[in-house]
């Protein structure tokens, strides 16, 4: 996504985008459309981008499997400095270089980043998840699925005697 600087004053600007993720080419898990917030605050030496992005992504949980669908909201800061040599120290840093006379900046690689690094480790459909039946298969967020839980691991056989014998 690129975003046309030229002709904007030194001062702070809003700016909202809307439209399908495909657009953005933020490729699976993102589907549906998109809102993007984006606060400009610039000046001679420099232009400060604060975005918010907020976008449909399509997940599986990790414990039971169910497909549902997650409103992600993603923040992010860049700083585009004009006209300034490149350090090599800032490599990797939220911290670009634009030549004073560029009229666009294009914030493709970031949205795709940062929407990437946003999405948890461990996907959950909702917190108090109960998984599947380590029997039987069934998703014990629909319900109770009968088996018996009463299977007592071997290894722990010599804990219960000894228990029984305490109890004796």
């Amino acid at each position: 996504m690129k975003i046309k600087i030229a002709g904007l004053s030194n001062d702070i600007h809003h700016l909202n985008f809307s439209g399908r993720t495909e657009e953005l080419e933020l490729g699976d898990p993102f589907r549906n459309n998109y809102e993007l917030k984006v606060r400009l605050d610039k000046s001679i030496h420099q232009l400060i981008l604060d975005a918010e992005l907020k976008v449909d992504a399509a997940l599986m949980c990790d414990r039971c499997g169910a497909e549902f669908i997650s409103e992600r909201k993603i923040k992010f800061e860049m700083v585009y400095l004009f006209g300034v040599e490149h350090d090599e120290t800032e490599e990797g840093s939220n911290v670009s270089y634009l030549p004073v006379d560029a009229d666009k900046i294009n914030i493709s690689s970031e949205l795709y980043d940062y929407s990437h690094l946003e999405l948890p480790m461990k996907v959950l459909c909702n917190d108090d998840c109960k998984g599947l039946c380590l029997s039987c298969g069934k998703n014990l967020n629909e319900g109770e699925c009968g088996c018996k839980s009463d299977k007592i691991d071997d290894r722990w056989l010599p804990l219960l005697d000894l228990k029984n014998k305490i109890d004796k």
